[in-house]
């Protein structure tokens, strides 16, 4: 791959990218969709192309490429699903070269944030919804309440650097925690079960569900429908063994690391 003489802006990162591929040839016997993810691999760890760059339009790159769109978007499809590449929907978007994701522990009981925040400068939560409801069968049944019992129901969308990460839904049993709803839940909700409650969760049960995310899912992460997520089902307990929490969250894995850490007793 050569490299244009100047440097200077995202348009002159899509015109050299638009060059090399001008240059791009299958090795026989490769398949073109495979021959061009693995080219579109070595574009991402150029040092020409920086975390965060946008690719050319894919119209424009199909046909610098020689290809059609659906071969281009096979090849698309292959880094998404292994997060080198991210892809948005509306005005701004686009595919994107992806950023280092960062790591999520789910068997740390410390919290998103706080773990987000080991790698990203900024992590901000969009509240959508923090309202008493009744219970649902599976929502009581995960707290141990009874059928219809009031449970303090609070939507969020995490994001790391403006980026939606994790859609979280989660349900907390208002019996043991008087006006949650009213207190500011911007933040880490586990700590304001610790400081306002001294109701930390201290274990939790989870299910890990690979999906693809419905409609209204995708719409609130800012991502396709057809790229892979991870949903965590979650009933955390206190110390006491009380459950204080029953969540439904979906995690974007082409953003984030999400592990399960294992420790001998």
């Amino acid at each position: 791959m050569s490299r244009p003489e100047a440097v200077g802006s995202r348009g002159d990162t899509s015109a050299w990218i638009l060059a090399s591929a001008a240059e791009f040839v299958a090795p026989p016997g490769t398949p073109a969709h495979a021959a061009i993810a693995d080219w579109l691999l070595r574009i991402a760890r150029h040092e020409q192309v920086s975390p965060g760059d946008r690719l050319p339009a894919e119209r424009a790159l199909a046909a610098a490429l020689g290809v059609s769109r659906m071969t281009l978007r096979q090849a698309l499809g292959q880094l998404q699903a292994t997060g080198h590449l991210v892809r948005t929907v509306g005005a701004n978007g686009g595919n994107f070269i992806a950023v280092p994701r960062p790591l999520v522990d789910i068997t740390n009981m410390i919290g998103l944030s706080p773990q987000l925040l080991r790698s990203v400068p900024m992590v901000t939560s969009r509240l959508l919804e923090a309202v008493t409801v009744s219970a649902r069968h599976d929502v009581a049944s995960a707290l141990d309440l009874p059928n219809g019992a009031p449970v303090h129901r609070v939507v969020r969308v995490r994001e790391a650097e403006g980026r939606p990460v994790v859609l979280e839904r989660s349900h907390f049993p208002a019996v043991l925690l008087p006006n949650l709803v009213r207190l500011d839940l911007s933040g880490s909700i586990y700590e304001v079960l610790r400081d306002h409650y001294d109701a930390a969760p201290a274990t939790a049960d989870e299910e890990l569900l690979p999906i693809l995310p419905a409609r209204d899912e995708a719409e609130l992460l800012q991502t396709s429908p057809s790229v892979p997520a991870l949903r965590i089902l979650r009933t955390a307990r206190t110390r006491n063994g009380v459950a204080i929490e029953y969540s439904d969250d979906i995690f974007r894995t082409d953003l984030l690391r999400v592990v399960v850490s294992g420790r001998l007793s």
